[in-house]
């Protein structure tokens, strides 16, 4: 069944499969003291993307200038993007921004200068939707989908004890019994722009496709996921996501640079857009440099196009397969993954219940797997390097190569084994 509005419809499993793919804080520091928000009350993320241009100057000190020599289409600096040198820049409504990106670019003061962009989760618009069945929260942890891939034998030797997640996606719901006592307080809502990082609907098809809150639950099924791999492990949720699984681009780079400086040990971003945006490369490599991972989803395209972040080489990037081990119809694939794991047939919760779980097929979910799988391994080998941890985890995945020709090498070095990946030494 999918949730849409306030209603369940029912969605038949194989057409869904065949569809490719709090407690308040302060306010986060950086430009005026608050998080970037959407400049109009009611802007939907693409209008609000829309309106807006990163800019990289060579020196942080030009930016007034820069602005001034092209004061006819009255941008003004929103903030700095904290951790970079980027500025957000916004624009009057009717000012061409093409062109003011080509004046830009033609400033030998700016390294960089791009629209800001509109991401989703892989599963966003309706990609592949939420199954309803007999499920129950009691089954997430010891489903089939786990225990297949060593989960019950990884869990006995470590529970992600004291390691801090980031999950920067459509929020959390604290209540729900899957997450009860492991949400951390603090995190921020950039949708919202408070320090309540809600999972939360809000019973209208903001984007016009036809849906309605088709991407509420997508960071509480990814963060049951965690849970259900590392189960001491702790979630400090960061929303960028809004209902309809939309976000900024921007925002999430923000997202990245304060879930870091926040201490976390592991960021899981099941998340993407079209193109590359700059600033978020910044982010993951500034997340990178400050010994944090990023693990990222590879997109629910079905097509070797693997989404961005994924596709760079300072994310870990996830796609999926399914029970048999074969690729996901829906996952994308390419030389960019870095490894696969379980993706079509995952229980996870969703907050329409505090016991309620449904079955959601997507890279998103796949990629949460092995961030909980991660943070089983940084327990037990906690004076290793995240890439040294990354690539343990690679040298003990199953190859799949033979159950997948014509995808050899595409979709990563294997297929996660948990119990393999906690038995070995470093």
């Amino acid at each position: 069944m999918k949730w849409v509005g306030m209603k369940w419809v029912w969605v038949a499993f194989a057409a869904a499969m065949l569809c490719a793919c709090g407690t308040a804080t302060e306010a986060p520091s950086g430009g005026d003291g608050n998080a970037t928000t959407n400049s109009d009350a009611g802007d939907t993320p693409l209008q609000a993307a829309n309106k807006r241009v990163l800019v990289r100057p060579n020196s942080p000190d030009d930016m007034d200038d820069i602005l001034e020599d092209v004061a006819d289409f009255e941008g003004s600096v929103v903030k700095q993007i904290d951790g970079t040198n980027v500025f957000l820049v916004e624009l009057p409504p009717d000012a061409n921004i093409d062109e003011f990106i080509d004046e830009l670019n033609g400033d030998a003061r700016v390294i960089d200068s791009a629209k800001d962009r509109q991401v989703s989760s892989p599963e966003g618009g309706g990609a592949t939707l939420p199954i309803g069945g007999d499920f129950d929260v009691f089954m997430i942890a010891p489903q089939a989908e786990l225990v297949r891939i060593g989960a019950n034998e990884a869990r006995a030797k470590a529970t992600g004890a004291g390691l801090r997640v980031a999950v920067i996606d459509s929020g959390v719901d604290p209540t729900h019994l899957a997450l009860q006592g492991r949400i951390e307080p603090g995190g921020w809502d950039f949708v919202g722009n408070d320090g309540d990082p809600t999972d939360e609907a809000n019973g209208q098809d903001d984007d016009g496709d036809g849906l309605v809150d088709e991407g509420w639950g997508h960071g509480t099924f990814v963060s049951s996921l965690i849970l259900a791999m590392a189960p001491d492990a702790s979630i400090r949720a960061y929303r960028v996501l809004d209902s309809d699984s939309n976000g900024i681009a921007s925002q999430v780079a923000e997202a990245i640079i304060m879930a870091t400086n926040d201490g976390v040990h592991v960021i899981n971003l099941s998340l993407g857009m079209e193109d590359p945006v700059f600033v978020v490369r910044e982010a993951i490599k500034y997340a990178k440099q400050n010994g944090v991972p990023v693990i990222a989803s590879a997109g629910n395209t079905g097509q070797e196009d693997v989404t961005f972040p994924a596709s760079i080489s300072e994310a870990f990037a996830v796609a999926s397969v399914d029970a048999n081990d074969q690729k996901a119809q829906f996952s994308s694939f390419g030389d960019d993954i870095d490894l696969c794991a379980p993706g079509t047939r995952l229980i996870g919760a969703y907050p329409t219940a505090p016991d309620a779980a449904v079955m959601w097929p997507g890279t998103s979910f796949s990629a949460a797997v092995v961030t909980g799988l991660y943070c089983l391994v940084q327990e037990l080998f906690p004076g290793e390097s995240p890439p040294a941890l990354q690539q343990m985890i690679e040298d003990a995945s199953v190859d799949v190569d033979d159950l997948n020709p014509g995808y050899e090498g595409k979709i990563g070095e294997g297929r996660i084994d948990a119990d393999a990946a906690t038995s070995q030494e470093p």
